[in-house]
Formats: C-alpha cells, sequence, structure tokens
C-alpha cells in the first residue's frame, strides 16, 4: 500500500515497481509468462522489527495475516491479476486513495524509523 501514497523514498519505490509490473503485464501476454505486483499493507512477519521499526501506532486491525495474504496474492495471480491487493480493508483503502483529490495522499510516514 505503501505505493499509493506520497510519504516518503520507501512509497516512491513501492511505486515505481508496481507500475513497473503495470507496463510490463500487457507486453508478456501471450508469452505463458504472467507479471502481478503485490500491494498488502501491513503484514505480520519478522520485517518490522528486522527494520528496527516502531509499529505500535498501527491498530490491530491493519495487520494482515502471512498466510492468508499469500492465499489470495496467488489466487489473483492465478486469475491474471496485474495489481493484487490481498485485503477487503486495502482494496477499500486504494479506492479511497484513487479518488481523493492527490494531496491526501502527500503525508508524512505513520510509522517512526526507529523503535523507542
Amino acid at each position: 500500500m505503501a505505493g499509493f501514497i506520497a510519504s516518503s523514498s520507501y512509497s516512491a519505490a513501492k511505486s515505481y515497481v508496481t507500475v513497473l509490473t503495470e507496463s510490463l503485464a500487457p507486453m508478456l501476454a501471450g508469452t505463458g509468462v504472467s507479471a502481478t505486483a503485490v500491494c498488502p499493507g501491513f503484514v505480520r512477519t519478522e520485517f518490522h522489527q528486522r527494520a528496527d521499526l516502531d509499529m505500535a501506532s498501527i491498530p490491530g486491525f491493519a495487520w494482515l495475516d502471512a498466510t492468508d495474504l499469500v492465499r489470495e496474492a496467488l489466487a489473483d495471480a492465478d486469475a491474471g491479476t496485474v495489481v493484487s491487493i490481498p485485503s477487503r480493508r486495502y482494496r477499500s483503502v486504494a479506492t479511497l486513495l484513487k479518488l481523493a483529490p492527490r494531496g491526501l495522499a502527500r503525508t508524512p510516514a505513520v510509522v517512526s524509523r526507529h523503535r523507542r
């Protein structure tokens, strides 16, 4: 989901990967190879801990289970979905961000860089 907002260089990198995937997908049509960008939001893994990020401000309902996410992402890839957002709540957020004035997507990062 970071690629749908403008808050950091991390967001810019994620946006690049999503747009690159959207560019590749039609070029790959008919080759037997497909491209799917997975845009999950917050997922319970060791990523944040290893990156020494303080995630205390993120509410519990925002977190996705990794197993469920992978299941939905693989189903999307099998269906030929180019941009997979494997969660109803995050698909809703992405839709709202697309409809909202672009200035609302320019927000400071919600995650503190280091744990305290």
